[in-house]
C-alpha cells in the first residue's frame, strides 16, 4: 500500500511534466518511464489519464506514444479509459491502417467489454473487404474473430466467415486474406469450417496457390491438421490434373514431415 505522502510526491513528479507529458511519452525513455508509473502506481491513475485526455490521437500514431495508450488500456479499467475509444472513433480508418494505431485498436477489442466496443467493431466491419487486404487491418479482423466471445458479438464472426467464403478466390494472390483464413479455420464451428474448406477445394487455382506459395504454408498446415492427410489429399485433388496433383502431393508430404518432426521433438523434450 502506498502512503498518502508518497502518492503526493509521485503526483508532484508527474505534475512537473505537465503538458510536456505527451512529448515525453513520444520518446523511448519517456514512454518506458510513464508505463512503469501506470503499472506500479495505480493510485495515480486519474492524474495520469487526465494528462492524456485530448492527446490520444497524437500518441496513437507515435512509435513510443502508442505503447503508453496500450498500457493504459491493459492496466486500467475500461470505465476510466473510454475516452480513448471516443477520441479514436473520429477517424477509425486512419488508425486501423496505421502501423502503430492498429495495435491500440487490437488492445481495445481485447480489453473493452461488448457494450463499449460493439459499435466500434461494427464500424470496422463496414469496410471488411478493405481491411482484410490491408497489411495492418487484417490483424484487427483476426482479433475480432478471436476475442468476440459474447453472444451479442456472434454475428461479427459470421459476417467475417461469410465474407471469406464468398471471396475465396482472393487467396490466389492476397497473403493477408490467407492469414485471416488461418484464424477463421481455428475459431469457426464445424458448419463454417466445412463451408470454408468446401469453397477452397472447389477452386483449383486457389488450391494450387495455397499449397505452392510461401504465404499459403500456414493455411495448408491448418487444413492438414483439421481434415487429415487422406481426406485433404483425396478431396482437393479430385478435379486437378496429374501435374497439379504432384504439386499438392509434394506440399502435403512436406507438411507431414513437419508434423512428424514436431511430434518427435515434443516427445523428446517432454
Amino acid at each position: 500500500m502506498i502512503s498518502v505522502r508518497y502518492t503526493q510526491q509521485l503526483t508532484h513528479e508527474m505534475t512537473h511534466f505537465g503538458k510536456d507529458l505527451t512529448k515525453l511519452a513520444m520518446t523511448s525513455d519517456g514512454s518506458h518511464f510513464i508505463q512503469n508509473y501506470i503499472k506500479t502506481y495505480y493510485s495515480l491513475r486519474i492524474f495520469i489519464l487526465q494528462l492524456l485526455i485530448n492527446n490520444v490521437c497524437e500518441l496513437t500514431v507515435s512509435k513510443n506514444g502508442h505503447n503508453v495508450i496500450c498500457c493504459c488500456i491493459e492496466y486500467y479499467p475500461p470505465s476510466l479509459t473510454t475516452f480513448i475509444l471516443y477520441e479514436l472513433s473520429c477517424d477509425i480508418d486512419k488508425y486501423v491502417k496505421h502501423k502503430f494505431g492498429y495495435r491500440v485498436i487490437i488492445g481495445m477489442i481485447a480489453h473493452f467489454p461488448p457494450y463499449l466496443i460493439n459499435d466500434f467493431i461494427e464500424s470496422i466491419l463496414i469496410n471488411i473487404d478493405c481491411y482484410c487486404k490491408d497489411i495492418f487491418g487484417h490483424y484487427i479482423i483476426q482479433q475480432i474473430i478471436e476475442h468476440t466471445t459474447d453472444q451479442s458479438q456472434y454475428n461479427y464472426k459470421i459476417q467475417i466467415f461469410m465474407y471469406l467464403i464468398d471471396n475465396c478466390e482472393l487467396l490466389v494472390d492476397t497473403p493477408t486474406i490467407c492469414s485471416v483464413y488461418v484464424t477463421a479455420i481455428q475459431y469457426a464451428n464445424y458448419q463454417y469450417k466445412d463451408m470454408l474448406f468446401t469453397k477452397i477445394k472447389e477452386n483449383s487455382n486457389v488450391v494450387i496457390s495455397i499449397f505452392s506459395s510461401n504465404y499459403g504454408k500456414d493455411l495448408s498446415k491448418y487444413l492438414y491438421k483439421y481434415f487429415g492427410y487422406y481426406v485433404l489429399y483425396s478431396t482437393i485433388t479430385s478435379n486437378l490434373s496429374a501435374d497439379n496433383k504432384k504439386v499438392i502431393f509434394a506440399a502435403l508430404s512436406r507438411i507431414t514431415e513437419w508434423s512428424i518432426q514436431f511430434i518427435i521433438t515434443y516427445k523428446y523434450n517432454s
